[in-house]
């Protein structure tokens, strides 16, 4: 009786943790579908000016570079969308996929784990 009761719950925690993922998975998937990046551009006036420009001389000013990060996020904030780290990811490789000589690592950088930072503070004073 005891075994069956110690199985039980051990599906039940395997199928609680595959739902909580595949529900993870669906909201991240439903809030990237709603980030449309070349649609909110192309909707600001100073972001369509960026398009066209990247258009005619396939580069990017670092000004123009701040003014894209600008509007996508004032728009998405606007949206009360609530952004987390993989939705930033999503961001930076849309921009890239927009405007193909940029690179995802200008737009995006992974945050660095508390485990990271206190390895990297003890390896600074040794």
């Amino acid at each position: 009786m005891a075994e069956n009761l110690s199985q039980s719950s051990s599906e039940d925690a395997y199928n609680l943790k595959r739902h909580n993922t595949f529900a993870g998975k669906l909201t991240y998937a439903l809030r990237t579908k709603t980030i449309n990046v070349k649609e909110i551009l192309c909707t600001n006036i100073q972001g369509k000016a960026i398009v066209k420009s990247y258009q005619k001389h396939k580069s990017l000013s670092r000004q123009s570079r701040m003014l894209i990060v600008d509007i996508i996020l004032t728009e998405l904030l606007n949206q009360t969308i609530h952004l987390k780290n993989d939705d930033f990811l999503y961001i930076a490789e849309e921009i890239v996929k927009l405007f193909p000589t940029e690179d995802t690592s200008t737009y995006y950088i992974p945050p660095i784990s508390k485990k990271n930072i206190a390895n990297w503070k003890i390896s600074n004073f040794t």
